[in-house]
């Protein structure tokens, strides 16, 4: 309104402000297209009142969100992703590990990096969009430990009594327990089991090792330790 020197403004809404600039905000949570008519009342230094209005039609504001059923966990690590967005007809999906894809609901997705030699953090986002074009988004994080993986190396065969130089192998662990199979256990990165022939005969063994990470991963490795019976001399 030329000429005026104070007004104020109804948004339609139900909420005001004075002023002959002013900003505002508008929510629309129906799901629907919503429509406000915005008045200004501007008075003249005379004393003169005028008025002008016009209309503002607020789209409904899509909300994005998801919940999983794993934030973290040892690799590969399955997440189970469950949409509970609002007022959205498009939805779509970035794991943050190059992959991603769309739809209402997304499916299991497998964050397999084994033999990663740190911990890795994956950024996972759902864009909501309904079909007016508004859009929301939603971030949360996915921490993947690296898998462990555990190996055995030593010699496995020999004449009994065979005392078997074994030692695990892998990446960091904090728990080595070993299952010798011969009613016998130990722990530790290296061991020195002793093996016999209790029935004069060839003797296999299966060693096992249960190995843990520091973050609680955990795998197994088995060998076969063959003993075969020493020759015994005799003289007569």
């Amino acid at each position: 309104i030329n000429g005026a020197v104070e007004g104020t403004w109804d948004f339609g809404d139900g909420l005001t402000a004075d002023g002959l600039t002013t900003t505002h905000s508008w929510s629309n949570f129906t799901g629907e297209l919503t429509s406000h008519t915005v008045t200004f009342t501007g008075t003249t230094l005379d004393g003169c009142v005028g008025t002008v209005d016009t209309t503002v039609h607020v789209k409904p504001q899509p909300v994005a969100d998801f919940s999983m059923n794993a934030a973290a966990g040892c690799a590969p690590l399955d997440v189970t992703f469950t949409n509970n967005s609002l007022r959205a007809d498009t939805y779509h999906w970035i794991y943050g590990d190059g992959h991603d894809n769309d739809g209402l609901t997304a499916a299991p997705h497998a964050f397999a990096y084994e033999g990663e030699p740190t911990t890795a953090d994956y950024e996972v986002t759902l864009v909501a969009t309904d079909d007016l074009g508004c859009s929301d988004t939603k971030t949360d994080s996915v921490t993947v430990f690296p898998a462990m993986l555990a190996g055995i190396t030593g010699t496995p065969e020999g004449c009994g009594p065979f005392e078997a130089d074994l030692a695990f192998t892998g990446n960091e662990a904090i728990v080595m327990d070993w299952d010798f199979g011969n009613g016998n256990t130990g722990s530790g990165a290296n061991v020195t089991p002793v093996f016999t022939t209790p029935a004069g005969e060839t003797t296999t063994y299966d060693v096992t090792l249960a190995a843990m990470s520091p973050h609680g991963c955990t795998d197994m490795s088995t060998i076969e330790v063959t003993v075969h019976p020493s020759p015994v001399a005799d003289l007569s």
